[in-house]
This record gives structure tokens, sequence and C-alpha cells, in this order.
């Protein structure tokens, strides 16, 4: 099928590190009409090539409904070096599960 199809060749990208599919990619992460296998895929490989353009798109992707979406730019910002850990951490900070415990994310 047609996201099948856009993971595997999302994840191709990432593996190649195709620094000019980074717009396409970013596209692709950001398309809620698209299942959450190649958002998913698209979001791993913009960690993958590391280009901070891709820092908006990952850090939206910390409050996507799927949770395989979450943990892929979770995944993605830890790639990105300072820039993605400050994301992750302003993330953690606001995060506003009753389940976790406030500050947790913060915590070394």
């Amino acid at each position: 099928d047609r996201d099948d199809l856009a993971a595997a060749a999302a994840r191709g990208l990432g593996l190649i590190g195709e620094v000019r599919s980074v717009g396409a990619l970013m596209a692709l992460a950001s398309d809620e009409d698209r299942g959450p296998l190649a958002r998913a895929a698209a979001v791993t490989a913009l960690g993958t090539i590391g280009d901070l353009n891709a820092l908006p798109v990952l850090e939206s992707q910390l409050r996507a409904p799927d949770w395989s979406l979450r943990a892929a730019a979770a995944e993605a910002l830890s790639r990105l070096g300072e820039p993605g850990a400050a994301a992750l951490r302003a993330a953690g900070s606001s995060h506003s599960d009753p389940g976790v415990p406030a500050g947790a994310a913060s915590q070394p």
C-alpha cells in the first residue's frame, strides 16, 4: 500500500543520508492523512540525516496522538545534539500527563 512504500522510501533516504530529501520527509512526517508507520519512518529518517531545519517538525511530533510518532520524534531529537536535547527538555518540562510526576523528564 501507499504508506508501506512511503515508509520504505523514507527509511532508505535516511540510511543514505539524503540531505536533499529533508523537505519531502518533513512533509511526510506532518501529513495527517498518512498512517503512523509512514510518518514515523520519515521522523526517524530526519533524525538520522540530522538537519536542524527539521527541528520544528520533530518537536511537533512529540505531541502526536500516536505513541510510535512520539517515540520516533524523541529518538530523532536525541540525534540532533544540544538543539534536540533542549527541545526534549522543554517538552518534558511542559508535560501535563497525570501519570508522569512533574519535572520527571528534567531529572537526570
